[in-house]
């Protein structure tokens, strides 16, 4: 993954979105060693918890933000997981 992140980065990127695969240490060898902002995409559909979970996960490890699609609009309430979504993102 980190080949991946820095040949976007490279390539110029302004930002590179990747899929977090755990543990934390390992994805936070990628935002280390990426010179640009890395987003955790959203990936396949999943319950809302685990992507709740997964984001979270992913900005300890340093990811800049997120960029999730199906996980809201297949959701059966996309209003609801948009709002923990943004709660996740940016803690109050």
């Amino acid at each position: 993954m980190i080949i991946s992140a820095r040949l976007g980065a490279e390539l110029g990127a302004d930002i590179v979105k990747m899929r977090y695969q755990g543990p934390a240490e390992a994805y936070q060898s990628v935002t280390r060693a990426c010179y640009v902002p890395v987003i955790a995409l959203g990936g396949s559909k999943q319950s809302p918890e685990e992507l709740i979970q997964e984001v979270q996960q992913s900005q300890q490890a340093g990811a800049r933000g997120v960029a999730v699609g199906r996980n809201i609009w297949q959701a059966e309430q996309p209003g609801k997981v948009m709002a923990q979504l943004a709660q996740a993102v940016h803690p109050r």
